[in-house]
């Protein structure tokens, strides 16, 4: 957890036990917090340090209207395309499906510390590193 973190527990617990699934041209691959990355994901990586799974919905927890949302990630998208990054189109959602879907993107990266910037970028509490080597980890954003 980041030092000096305003998330409350219960929402931290909500994004350790939330559901994050990427799709390929195979069908949907989920990404568990503290498990290593699935070999699909794995092999789509190649060689980058890793890759974070991020969205452009609800900055800093806020949701938006549906409009706003699709929008928002149609921009991420583009920007990310603009970068020539790879990426995986997937979503985070709780198991109980009872806040709405948040489409999210997996982008490949050279270093860890972008996945960071990334999601700052986007004013997200959190966002998921998937790394080369070792367990897929949630990197707490917001700071007191």
């Amino acid at each position: 957890m980041a030092h000096g973190t305003v998330l409350a527990p219960d929402l931290i617990e909500a994004y350790r036990g939330a559901r994050y699934v990427i799709w390929n041209e195979n069908g949907s691959i989920r990404l568990r917090i503290e498990d290593p990355a699935p070999w699909p994901i794995r092999r789509w990586r190649g060689q980058a340090a890793g890759a974070v799974f991020v969205t452009a919905a609800a900055p800093r927890g806020i949701p938006r209207h549906a409009l706003a949302e699709r929008a928002a990630f149609r921009r991420l998208a583009a920007q990310v395309m603009r970068l020539g990054a790879r990426f995986l189109v997937g979503e985070g959602s709780d198991e109980a499906r009872t806040w709405p879907a948040e489409a999210s993107l997996l982008i490949a990266l050279k270093r860890r510390a972008l996945a960071s910037a990334w999601g700052r970028r986007l004013g997200q509490n959190a966002v998921l590193w998937v790394p080369r080597r070792g367990a897929i980890s949630l990197v707490l954003l917001r700071r007191g």
